[in-house]
C-alpha cells in the first residue's frame, strides 16, 4: 500500500464524520494518497482494515469525540512533535485545545492504552478528539496544512506582490530568511513584483506571545535555545510584546 495518510473515523457523530470526510477529500484532491475507514466497523474489523491499508510510513489520523474541548493523544513510542505542532496551529486559529498527551495502559505503562495506537507501533498514529466545532471547513484546513507540512509535502510557490520583503514572506510561512534565500538561490535580499519563489516545507511552530512570557520561558517550553529563537526571528534583544508572533524552530 502507498497510502501516505489513513483517516480512521472512530465515531458515528455527524460532525466527526464530516471532519473525516472533508479532510479525506481535501487530501485526495491534493494528490496525497489517503484511505478512510468509517465508524460502522467493530474494533477488530477496524484494526484489520487499518493493517491492510498502511505501510510503515503511513500517518494514521484517528478522529473521535471528546467530552470537553479538543484533545490530542500521541504514542508512548513517539515524540510529541506532530501533536505539539497541531495543537499550536489549532490554537492559533482560535480553537481550544485542552491538552496533548500520552495515554498509557494501566497494567503495562510501556504500552498505549488505545489499541488504534498500540497495534501499530511503527507508525505515527494520533487520536484527535473533538466536541462542538464551529466552522468545520476552517478546522479541516488547519488539519490539512499541518499534515501536509509534517509529511514534507508542502511544495508551495509564492508570487511576490507590492510591499513584500523576504522577511515578510519568511514570517508568513514560518521559515527563516536564510532558508528562503537558499532554496531560491538568492545572493541578496532583493526581490521584484511578479517573481515566483519556492517555499520550502516547514514544521516550525508560530507562537503568540502571552502575558508574562519571556524568551527563556518559551525556550524551556519547546526545549530549544534562546539564541535559536532570536536568530530565526531576527531579534536584536530579548524584549517581547504581548501578541507578538514568534517562529519556533522544530
Amino acid at each position: 500500500m502507498n497510502n501516505k495518510v489513513l483517516i480512521n473515523n472512530m465515531s458515528n457523530n455527524v460532525n466527526i464524520m464530516d471532519i473525516s470526510n472533508k479532510l479525506y477529500n481535501k487530501l485526495v484532491s491534493n494528490n496525497i494518497d489517503t484511505y478512510i475507514i468509517n465508524s460502522s466497523l467493530d474494533e477488530l474489523d477496524m484494526l484489520n482494515k487499518i493493517k491492510n491499508n498502511i505501510n510503515s510510513n503511513t500517518l494514521i489520523i484517528n478522529n473521535g469525540i471528546s467530552n470537553n474541548n479538543i484533545e490530542i493523544i500521541y504514542s508512548v513510542n513517539k515524540n510529541d512533535k506532530l501533536a505539539s505542532i497541531l495543537s499550536s496551529n489549532l490554537e492559533d486559529s482560535n480553537y481550544i485545545v485542552d491538552k496533548y498527551y500520552q495515554k498509557r495502559d494501566s497494567i503495562n505503562t510501556n504500552l498505549d492504552y488505545d489499541r488504534v495506537i498500540r497495534e501499530f507501533p511503527n507508525n505515527e498514529s494520533i487520536i484527535i478528539k473533538y466536541n462542538k466545532i464551529n466552522n468545520i471547513d476552517k478546522l479541516v484546513d488547519v488539519l490539512f496544512n499541518t499534515i501536509k507540512n509534517y509529511l514534507g509535502l508542502n511544495n508551495n510557490k509564492y508570487k511576490v506582490v507590492n510591499g513584500d520583503t523576504l522577511y515578510s514572506i519568511a514570517r508568513r510561512y514560518n521559515i527563516s530568511v536564510d532558508k528562503l534565500k537558499q532554496i531560491n538561490n538568492l545572493n541578496n535580499n532583493i526581490i521584484y513584483i511578479g517573481q515566483i519563489l519556492n517555499i520550502p516545507s516547514s514544521n516550525n511552530i508560530e507562537y503568540i506571545v502571552k502575558k508574562n512570557d519571556t524568551l527563556y520561558s518559551i525556550s524551556r517550553k519547546y526545549n530549544i535555545d534562546v539564541k535559536d529563537i532570536m536568530n530565526i526571528n531576527n531579534l536584536k534583544n530579548t524584549n517581547l510584546k504581548i501578541n507578538q508572533k514568534l517562529i519556533i524552530p522544530k
